[in-house]
């Protein structure tokens, strides 16, 4: 006696019967839903989310029920090289993601996690001004410099060239 919405998907003459399906209106709402949510995103809007897979190249979030965003591992910190996002996030982490882009005729929704956080490039000019002197620990020598961590996730680079007045320094790793 329940009564329920169906879409017909199937007439059979021959046989006298109308084949129906409640999966294919499901989809079609499901598809109608995620449109409209696609239409309200915009940029730079906050999101709570789900993690619910993970990829080499990112983490997949759900926004609501069937609707998901990626976030690449390069969107997820401002200093650190993430190489798989399972250094991050884990499946059904409550996360906030930022919309970076709608790309409605696709459908894909591009999420970044590190722009709910300040930038600490940002502040580096106000922190380190000109002039400023600083202590710091050797992280990498290449054939021009030495990269010197500053501070965590934040390297400057001493260009062979300002490692002395008086010699000519052919590899940073005959001062550092």
């Amino acid at each position: 006696g329940d009564r329920a919405h169906f879409r017909i998907i199937k007439f059979n003459k021959r046989r006298g019967n109308i084949v129906l399906s409640r999966r294919a209106l499901l989809e079609t709402e499901r598809r109608q839903m995620r449109e409209t949510t696609l239409a309200t995103l915009s940029p730079d809007q906050i999101l709570d989310g789900v993690i619910k897979n993970l990829t080499d190249y990112g983490a997949f979030i759900e926004l609501e029920a069937g609707i998901e965003g990626l976030v690449h591992v390069s969107e997820m910190s401002w200093t650190k090289r993430i190489k798989h996002p399972s250094k991050v996030v884990s499946v059904s982490d409550d996360v906030e993601a930022v919309v970076l882009d709608v790309d409605e005729g696709n459908r894909k929704i591009s999420l970044g996690m590190k722009q709910t956080e300040m930038n600490p490039w940002d502040l580096v000019e106000e922190r380190y001004p000109e002039g400023t002197i600083l202590k710091g620990k050797v992280r990498n020598l290449t054939n021009y410099g030495a990269f010197i961590e500053i501070e965590e996730g934040i390297d400057g680079l001493l260009h062979v060239s300002d490692m002395s007045w008086t010699k000519k320094v052919t590899h940073p790793s005959e001062v550092v």
